[in-house]
């Protein structure tokens, strides 16, 4: 199991665990990785007493029972949002896709903005939160909506333009490094991908064939 190690990371609260499937060629060999990781974890589950759900939300569990991973990246998270943390009980499905380089990322970041809606709409998949029937189709949009940067991307005229942005929040303590930024479509700084992340957690390993398949016809198209 330890060379499953890198498969796996912390999330900002315990009660989530965050399964990463390793660069794949296609979208077969995506969705046959993150089976296997997914039965591995129920697995897991069954030896220590705890099962896996899947959602946009946890359906039941409260914010006042969340406790914090300690780390330096997550302690900043919940320093800096304290109450709206530990209330973001919410799980998304994140897509990367490669592109070339980084005019190519801004370039089909700015076109792909109008496609956040449609995508959410169709990955709607968390209508409860902490036991109550929120009426909403995606309670994990509005629940991680509370922290900032989540929104929709601005235009950027050049990779260089989004850089001059990054390096400003930077430069007034908004933020100490790229990746917390957390809109629902953004170039990745660090991976060379575009970065869908305004789905919903798919329970159905179908429904994420098809997102995967979408994301990636969609940049390619752009």
């Amino acid at each position: 199991e330890k060379d499953l190690i890198d498969r796996f990371s912390y999330e900002l609260l315990l009660s989530e665990i965050e399964i990463n499937t390793s660069v794949c060629k296609d979208v077969n060999q995506t969705i046959a990785e993150l089976s296997f990781l997914r039965n591995h974890v129920r697995s897991l589950g069954k030896r220590f007493d705890y099962r896996i759900g899947i959602s946009g939300t946890h359906p039941t569990a409260r914010p006042k029972d969340q406790k914090f991973v300690t780390n330096n990246s997550y302690n900043w998270v919940s320093d800096q949002l304290h109450y709206y943390a530990e209330r973001n009980i919410t799980f998304a499905t994140h897509i990367h896709i490669a592109v070339p380089d980084g005019e190519i990322a801004v370039h089909v970041t700015n076109s792909l903005r109008q496609w956040i809606g449609p995508l959410l709409s169709l990955s709607a998949n968390s209508p409860f939160y902490a036991g109550e029937y929120t009426h909403f189709k995606s309670a994990r949009t509005m629940q991680f909506g509370a922290f900032p940067r989540t929104n929709i991307p601005p235009y950027f005229e050049s990779y260089a333009h989004y850089e001059q942005m990054v390096r400003d929040y930077i430069k007034i303590n908004s933020i100490t490094k790229s990746r917390q930024i957390w809109w629902k479509l953004r170039p990745h700084m660090d991976y060379g991908t575009i970065e869908f992340r305004m789905l919903d957690a798919q329970r159905c390993l179908s429904r994420t064939r098809m997102f995967i398949a979408l994301a990636q016809a969609l940049v390619y198209q752009t």
